[in-house]
């Protein structure tokens, strides 16, 4: 999944996998953003996760599940 919205806000923005022959420095600087944002926004995510494990509204199970994939996406905003 993230590699897909990687592509396409890259695709949006004229770049062929970040090193497209028209790639400018402002389009470089959106996808680093958009990455930027989006970790930021994961480890929001990682710490609401915990609360509702710690507040016994989730079980362990679904907390690993779900980390599992914030993970995952996290590894694939990779530079």
């Amino acid at each position: 999944m993230a590699d897909q919205l990687r592509r396409d806000l890259e695709n949006r923005l004229g770049a062929e996998d970040g090193a497209g022959a028209g790639e400018t420095a402002g389009m470089r600087f959106a996808v680093a953003d958009h990455r930027a944002m989006r970790r930021a926004l994961i480890g929001v995510e990682s710490e609401e996760l915990q609360r509702l494990y710690e507040t016994h509204e989730i079980s362990d199970t679904t907390r690993r599940r779900i980390q599992r994939s914030l993970d995952l996406e996290d590894l694939g905003l990779a530079d």
